[in-house]
């Protein structure tokens, strides 16, 4: 049975107590691990958290301080601890990646001990009797505010007979999935319905197209899907200070209207296919996006300048250069290369490791490197001079910092050339998905401007009708 919407109204508060008569911890992969029983309430803290008091009446073993946390290795999955719980109401509940760090107190003492132990998330499973021809499907909440287009209009009515209207749902499709996210007054939800729905992917592919495109670090409290005639509902930890933080997004999604053409819903839909057929590029692209997303938040000027820097680096080595070495290769400098590499082996006097160094040199000219590749993007028109000038004044600087006065002149130097890096980032993080609508400039601190830049294909993971790219 999933959480009623009152419940939810309560986890959306952190106000959700769960008492469970019976809790059992173990560690299921070991036959002589760890075996606690007893009893507990799982809570919300003030920051968003899961945890439960956890009152222990038994356990196979003495838990002591002197022996360490439990798991002692929390590496190793052998020894993972997992929570099996009875709720009052009927529901059971689950929950892994258990972690126990007994006090010098709890060691001591002889009557009944408890632990408030972290919970990541628990889940609650049901077997549904359902036809063979009901959709799987996914719903969760977040408690942020997304700045997407608005294309469906929604009628609402009040118990007093008054009537309203809002621009205030989108609507989304991928292959033959829908995907609705409804703007509520306090949080947002999105649902998705569909035969051939890979819950996981999509999620992330939501998520992810929120975050990018809003500058937000969405954080689901509550979820639930159907797949395979089996209900599962979650409830997991977030936290809270990071709710209505945000960078600058790269687009505006401040659109309302049934424009099937707007490259925002667009954006969407060449996400989810290169995450679906391309998936260590999507990754790539959304971990990079991820590091730069916390570092732009950090007090530290020096944090977001080595950061992006980084993360553009990271973007060309993982994604881009690839492509760029097999349009620009020179194929006779390739094989003067192999000749070079032959007549150097002839060499009977130089010894094995000194000649696998050299040989490895030779094979390294001509590699295309980031400020090569940078150079490349530029001549295509993807990139613009200024910011490669931005790029490599930043990396340089981040590398290898000098002990010179921090003054305005400095600080407004490095905030200009940090945002001017920021536009770069987003400038190939928007090609990856071949994005083909207004973005904003980056050129300045504090600017909003918006321009359109041709699209230019680069890397081929999106055919676009009419397009003759290779």
């Amino acid at each position: 049975m999933p959480f009623n919407d009152d419940e939810n109204k309560y986890i959306r508060e952190c106000n959700i107590e769960i008492n469970c008569y019976e809790v059992k911890i173990y560690q299921p992969k070991l036959d002589d691990g760890y075996i606690l029983d007893g009893y507990g309430t799982i809570r919300l803290n003030e920051y968003g958290a899961l945890y439960i008091d956890f009152v222990c009446l038994k356990s196979n073993k003495r838990v002591s301080a002197w022996e360490g946390s439990i798991p002692q290795d929390y590496i190793s999955e052998d020894q993972i601890l997992v929570m099996e719980a009875k709720e009052l109401s009927g529901r059971e509940i689950y929950a892994e990646d258990i972690q126990i760090n007994p006090t010098m107190q709890d060691s001591m003492t002889h009557s009944l001990i408890k632990y408030r132990l972290g919970l990541r998330e628990i889940s609650i499973s049901e077997e549904l009797n359902l036809d063979q021809d009901i959709k799987n499907s996914l719903y969760f909440e977040f408690n942020e505010k997304c700045s997407i287009p608005k294309n469906k209009i929604n009628e609402y009515e009040s118990t007093h007979g008054y009537s309203s209207s809002s621009w205030d749902q989108t609507v989304l499709n991928y292959e033959n999935i829908e995907i609705n996210i409804i703007t509520h007054d306090e949080y947002m939800s999105v649902s998705a319905l569909g035969n051939d729905l890979e819950l996981d992917k999509l999620r992330e592919a939501v998520i992810f197209y929120l975050n990018l495109t809003s500058g937000r670090y969405v954080q689901p409290y509550y979820e639930k899907h159907i797949e395979n005639s089996k209900l599962v509902t979650k409830l997991k930890s977030i936290d809270k200070d990071l709710i209505h933080r945000n960078i600058p997004p790269p687009i505006s999604g401040y659109e309302f209207g049934p424009n099937k053409d707007n490259p925002h819903i667009e954006l969407f839909n060449n996400i989810c296919s290169v995450y679906f057929n391309n998936e260590s590029i999507y990754e790539s692209v959304y971990s990079q996006w991820k590091r730069v997303w916390f570092a732009l938040l950090s007090p530290e000027n020096s944090v977001p300048k080595l950061t992006l820097s980084v993360a553009v680096e990271g973007l060309l080595n993982d994604i881009f250069i690839p492509k760029i070495s097999k349009k620009i290769r020179d194929m006779e400098f390739e094989e003067e290369k192999k000749s070079i590499i032959l007549q150097l082996k002839s060499l009977d006097e130089i010894s094995e490791d000194h000649m696998n160094t050299i040989t490895s040199f030779v094979e390294k000219w001509g590699n295309v490197h980031a400020k090569k590749a940078i150079d490349y993007l530029v001549g295509e028109k993807v990139l613009e001079k200024s910011q490669q000038e931005a790029w490599s004044k930043l990396r340089n600087s981040s590398t290898h910092p000098k002990l010179i006065k921090i003054d305005e002149a400095r600080i407004r130097k490095d905030q200009h050339r940090t945002v001017i890096c920021l536009g770069l980032f987003y400038r190939l993080t928007l090609n990856v998905f071949s994005y083909n609508g207004a973005q904003f400039t980056f050129d300045k601190p504090k600017a909003n401007k918006l321009a359109l830049y041709k699209y230019v294909n680069i890397l081929n993971l999106i055919k676009r009708v009419g397009d003759k790219s290779k």
